[in-house]
């Protein structure tokens, strides 16, 4: 962190503490852990309950690690970096911190597993060597948002603002709602880069997918006044296919550049802070 990083926080911290403004704490606590020296860069997924959010990252893995259901299944923000051995470590929110064997998870993570939090769990780490070909990037699965577990809504957007990448899937079940546009745009206000996932386009033919990315792409065009990459997606089709696509066009890049993400995604609050009067 620059020294003058440093000082903004600070300063945007004795501001904070001053008048109150609890609200604002998780944003200034990212932006310090962002801005931190070794910082991991956050590539999270975003989405609606069940848009295939948790399905796209154990394709990208090769092992399932996250949970699956057909009911909303992640409740608690999960994420995944590299390690020598499959280990999952468990961060509570009074600030214990204990290992569990990885065939566990289902119990820390899951609304099944853990209803309305009550192992009081803030974040669950994922150390596997299948994250090895991405060094300084750490993927997060989080829950998704608009089911009946307003909860899982509220965890995911107090952390938001620890997100550098943003992927934001979009089921083809249901393609760009009005919530749909109403995340992407609050992801471009936070992250360095978004993409949109279009998950389950095993659903359509070629022609409809074609019909489908089109109207995405002049949709977020329209509302959001901008384009942002549309990137079809399939655990059931061809997915080979589009894993190689999204492996080739959105990671490498990533991390490639973790210290150029860690600053467009980790320098947001301090800079849009300043420039906001504060009471």
């Amino acid at each position: 962190m620059s020294q003058q990083s440093a000082h903004v926080l600070k300063s945007l911290g004795g501001v904070i503490q001053q008048f109150k403004l609890d609200s604002l704490l998780p944003a200034l606590r990212a932006c310090e852990a962002l801005s931190a020296k070794n910082a991991l860069l956050d590539v999270a997924v975003l989405g609606q309950f069940k848009s295939g959010k948790s399905s796209l990252l154990n394709a990208l893995l090769g092992a399932d690690i996250f949970p699956v259901s057909v009911l909303p299944a992640t409740a608690v923000i999960t994420r995944t970096v590299a390690g020598p051995n499959l280990e999952v470590r468990v961060h509570h929110l009074d600030g214990v911190t204990t290992d569990i064997a990885p065939e566990q998870i289902e119990e820390f993570v899951t609304e099944a597993g853990n209803p309305r939090n009550r192992r009081n769990v803030a974040v669950v780490d994922v150390f596997t060597p299948a994250m090895q070909a991405w060094p300084g990037v750490r993927l997060a699965d989080t829950p998704g948002l608009g089911s009946v577990f307003l909860h899982n809504t509220e965890a995911t957007r107090i952390w938001m603002p620890n997100v550098a990448v943003a992927l934001v899937t979009v089921s083809a079940e249901r393609p760009l709602s009005d919530e749909d546009c109403r995340l992407i745009a609050e992801a471009r206000k936070i992250a360095g880069r978004v993409v949109v996932v279009l998950t389950k386009v095993d659903l359509l033919n070629h022609d409809e997918l074609s019909q489908m990315t089109s109207f995405m792409d002049s949709a977020i065009r329209e509302n959001l006044g901008g384009a942002v990459p549309v990137l079809p997606f399939s655990i059931r089709t061809e997915s080979a296919r589009w894993l190689r696509q999204f492996q080739e066009m959105v990671l490498p890049p990533v991390a490639s550049n973790v210290e150029g993400d860690l600053e467009a995604g980790g320098c947001w609050f301090a800079s849009t802070q300043t420039t906001t009067r504060m009471p």
